[in-house]
């Protein structure tokens, strides 16, 4: 992947890097930025969490030599470093100018046409052209289907999950799929199908939280849940994603009524509170921890075996993340079981992605008719190949439809509204199934066709496609 990132940025502003979690990609982002930066240059690298800046600096540091770091938050303000590591409404807030940047680097990409984040990298490219911007993520497609192709409109490299299982880097999952009970089920389907058994469009995940938080929070399931746990995954350290925080807390009250070590995290706990919680998880003095979001991103604990699914996932990038945290390789471990009861497996399926750098709503796009690259429908020449795109005669055709029922109010006498059809308009009359012999049909259709072009044969212009 390094290499092929450092040949794109030979020719190209900006490339994108797609790896599972558990791939290395602080590893990788440390060893190209040191390959990448020349003497006096200066990068930036751009988190979404806080605990993460510290944490990729660190990582930085143990990886990289002779590159100083430096971070900017709510307590630090260093930009005199070589690598400045920062969260974007950081440096948002920030009311004096930016240094110089030669170099951005944008971990957990998928955030980056955020308007937050899109704003400060045009910023940056606007005060230095010749910026060269990296990304890297493990969930490019984001669940409102907005492209990347605003910041990043190339893909270096994209590192499968598969692959990684294969070379022993990351653990195989293994899913097993759970129904809890009939009710549920039918209560948890209506989530993600109409009644006729059709895909829901446009599905809200706030509101799909809740009411999978009002379906699965009863006393029963939560006892279920246990039982299931502990016949599949009693010996196993268990991560769980809940469907909202009251349920997370209902399941580690049952899971420590039953004497299992369960402690919770979520969103609105103190930084130290829940500090203390993930260290005593990742010391083993918490066998099994709860919550809903807060560790699907960001938080590595090699030695987990288990990922319980007890929410819905609206966008399959949130099943993969929430998944990964189970992936990464520890001594002795097998494989990660994925004890699924909200029917996210059922729904996205498997935990590859295809990349769509382009937003689906604008995807206008065709195929270079030489070289075959996609390229923006509008276009009329390949911008990789030159080639110049002229309409066919069946395009033509597409971009003409059927006479408007203005033509129809037009009166004939015995002759033709136009000039009598050469032999080649009587083709064309005859291939359009209109009768030539019908002259006010072959009229209207002919003077539609040559009215706005005034053609005298079509053949003879060829219109680009736009």
């Amino acid at each position: 992947m390094v290499n092929l990132v450092l040949q794109a940025l030979e020719t190209r502003q900006n490339t994108l890097c797609i790896a599972p979690t558990g791939a290395g990609k602080t590893i990788i982002m440390s060893s190209l930025i040191e390959e990448i930066l020349q003497l006096g240059q200066k990068a930036l690298v751009l988190q979404h969490r806080q605990e993460l800046i510290i944490q990729n600096a660190q990582s930085f540091r143990k990886v990289t030599k002779g590159l100083s770091t430096s971070v900017v938050n709510a307590e630090r303000k260093d930009f005199e470093r070589d690598v400045v590591f920062a969260m974007v409404p950081t440096l948002d807030r920030r009311q004096q100018p930016l240094p110089h940047f030669d170099l951005v680097a944008v971990d957990e990409a998928h955030h980056s046409v955020a308007s937050s984040w899109k704003k400060l990298i045009k910023k940056l490219q606007t005060e230095n052209p010749a910026l060269k911007v990296i990304g890297f993520t493990a969930t490019p497609n984001r669940g409102d289907k907005k492209g990347l192709s605003e910041i990043f409109d190339h893909v270096a490299d994209q590192i499968m999950l598969g692959e990684l299982v294969n070379s022993g880097s990351l653990a195989p999952p293994r899913t097993l799929a759970i129904q809890l009970d009939e009710d549920s089920q039918k209560l948890l389907k209506a989530l993600y199908w109409t009644p006729r058994g059709k895909p829901k469009k446009g599905l809200n995940g706030a509101r799909m939280l809740k009411k999978a938080g009002e379906i699965l929070d009863k006393n029963f399931y939560n006892e279920e849940v246990f039982r299931h746990w502990k016949e599949q995954a009693q010996t196993r350290k268990t991560v769980i994603f809940c469907s909202n925080v009251l349920h997370a807390q209902s399941i580690e009250n049952t899971f420590n009524a039953q004497g299992v070590s369960t402690g919770h995290i979520n969103g609105q706990m103190s930084m130290k509170d829940r500090s203390q919680t993930l260290r005593d998880f990742q010391k083993g003095r918490l066998q099994v921890i709860t919550n809903v979001a807060v560790l699907t991103k960001g938080w590595d604990c090699p030695d987990v075996e288990c990922i319980i699914l007890l929410r819905p996932s609206s966008y399959k990038s949130t099943m993969i993340q929430m998944v990964g945290r189970g992936l990464r390789p520890h001594p002795g471990k097998k494989d990660c079981l994925i004890l699924d009861f909200g029917l996210s497996s059922r729904v996205h399926g498997s935990l590859e992605q295809d990349v769509k750098l382009y937003s689906e709503k604008k995807q206008a796009l065709k195929k270079c008719r030489k070289c075959k690259a996609l390229m923006k429908r509008s276009l009329s020449t390949c911008p990789e190949c030159g080639y110049v795109h002229l309409a066919t005669e069946e395009e033509i055709y597409a971009l003409n439809p059927e006479p408007p029922k203005f033509y129809q109010r037009l009166t004939l006498q015995d002759s033709w509204m136009v000039a009598p059809p050469t032999p080649k308009q009587m083709n064309y009359l005859r291939d359009s199934d209109v009768d030539p012999q019908d002259r006010y049909e072959a009229s209207a259709y002919l003077s539609y066709l040559f009215k706005e072009e005034e053609l005298s044969q079509m053949r003879q212009k060829l219109i680009a496609i736009h």
